[in-house]
This record gives C-alpha cells, sequence and structure tokens, in this order.
C-alpha cells in the first residue's frame, strides 16, 4: 500500500488518501448506472414482448423510447370492439398437411394484422383462427383522431375485401379458401394490465366484448354483423363502399 501510494503520488499526483475513496466513488457509479440499465433494458424488453404485435412497430418504438408514457392503470373506456374469425379452418386443417395449414393461417393473419394496424387498431389478442381487436385506445394514452366506429366499420370491409379477393384466387387454383365473419359492438369496458411484474398482459374486459363475439358467431360469412351502439355512431354510411 505505501509503495503503491508513493508511486502514485510520484508519477500522477495523487495522495493515496484521496485515491482509494475517488476509486470507490467511480465503482460505485458505475454499478449503480449499470443497475439502471439493467433495470431499463428488462422493462424495453417487457414491454416489446407484450405489445409485439397488437399494435403497429412505429407505434411500438415510440412506446419504448418513452416508456414513462405507458398508461398501464386500469381504466374505463369507450372503444370499439371487433371479433374476427376465420369460418371453417378447423375442418379444413383436418384434410390439410399441417405445415400448409399453419402457412395458411399465418398468412391470412399476417394480412388481417397489418390491415387493422393501419386503420389504427390494437389487437387484443389472436384466437387460433380468430382475432380480437379494439378502436378508440392508445397505450400511451395519446388522444385518439377520429371516430373510433367509422375506423372499426371501414376496417372491417377492408378486410372482408381483401380476404374475399384471397379466397377467390385459392378457388380458381383449387387451394383451402377460408371465409371470415366479423361482429363490431361499440360499448365501454374495463382495460387493464392483468400481467405480473414480469410480463404485461392488457386486455379488455366487460359485456361489450362479449356481445361482440355473439354477433360474430351469429354472422353469415363474408359479412359484418354490427351492434345498435356501433351503427347509431358511424359517421358515413356509403351503401356503395359495402357492396
Amino acid at each position: 500500500l505505501p509503495i503503491s501510494g508513493l508511486v502514485l503520488f510520484s508519477f500522477l499526483g495523487l495522495e493515496i488518501s484521496w485515491f482509494y475513496p475517488t476509486l470507490s466513488i467511480v465503482m460505485v457509479t458505475g454499478a449503480i448506472s449499470y443497475d439502471r440499465f439493467r433495470v431499463a433494458e428488462k422493462r424495453t424488453m417487457k414491454i416489446r414482448n407484450a405489445l409485439s404485435g397488437l399494435i403497429s412497430e412505429e407505434k411500438l418504438e415510440q412506446i419504448i423510447h418513452s416508456p414513462d408514457g405507458l398508461d398501464i392503470k386500469p381504466s374505463s373506456r369507450e372503444v370499439t370492439i371487433m371479433f374476427i374469425d376465420m369460418v371453417g379452418f378447423s375442418i379444413v386443417a383436418e384434410r390439410t398437411q399441417p405445415e400448409e395449414a399453419f402457412a395458411l393461417l399465418k398468412d391470412t393473419m399476417q394480412e388481417i394484422t397489418h390491415i387493422i394496424h393501419n386503420f389504427g387498431g390494437v389487437i387484443d389478442r389472436t384466437l387460433g383462427d380468430g382475432v380480437l381487436c379494439f378502436f378508440g385506445y392508445h397505450y400511451d394514452g395519446s388522444e385518439v383522431l377520429g371516430n373510433h366506429t367509422s375506423q372499426a366499420i371501414d376496417c372491417a370491409i377492408h378486410i372482408q375485401r381483401e380476404i374475399l379477393r384471397k379466397n377467390l384466387a385459392a378457388h380458381r387454383n383449387n387451394k383451402p379458401n377460408f371465409p371470415l365473419r366479423i361482429g363490431i359492438n361499440t360499448d365501454h369496458v374495463f382495460i387493464g394490465d392483468m400481467g405480473d411484474e414480469r410480463r404485461l398482459d392488457y386486455t379488455l374486459i366487460g359485456d361489450g366484448v362479449n356481445f361482440a363475439q355473439r354477433l360474430e358467431s351469429s354472422c353469415e360469412s363474408y359479412q359484418i354483423l354490427v351492434s345498435e351502439s356501433t351503427y347509431s355512431r358511424y359517421d358515413h354510411i356509403d351503401i356503395e363502399s359495402v357492396k
């Protein structure tokens, strides 16, 4: 210790009485910084794992760069809920090789997801051969622009058009095709995190969600069935666009 102190004083002009306290401060500061980095990294991964695929990649990156803006407290919100079901997939899957069945399902789901994100929707969860999504809410608590009821209906129309086009092409090539049924309902629901310290799990809870699912199950293939609450809030009825 005396030799090291002499060397430091001779070559660097440091007194031993200052060196070790300074070194300790530097090491403690570094440890605190590293710990904060690890905590931030875990939080980033938690957010990414929870929301990846549920919202657009652009919106996800905005939340990750400003995680303090993430609205994680349970709240009651009016949203427009959409249930989408792929009709007959389980029957067709029984007659199809697993690789082909999953490839068809994945391709269709990716297209539906892309359309939902483009119309400002949020995917709550995928249900095997179905999707539950909603419009009128942002995880970062920012204001939702536009009429979320109209966004949902316009999105549903676009999805049905694209899937019909896809299925007609599949039919011409003797490939399986999967019609969709879509149910839409506008109501107040509870939105909150059902996860734990290891993961985030945002979800919708309420009768409005159940009613949207009942609308979907009562719907015919290639059709959209909406509730009265949704219909009354739709701000532009264009019959030609629905045909």
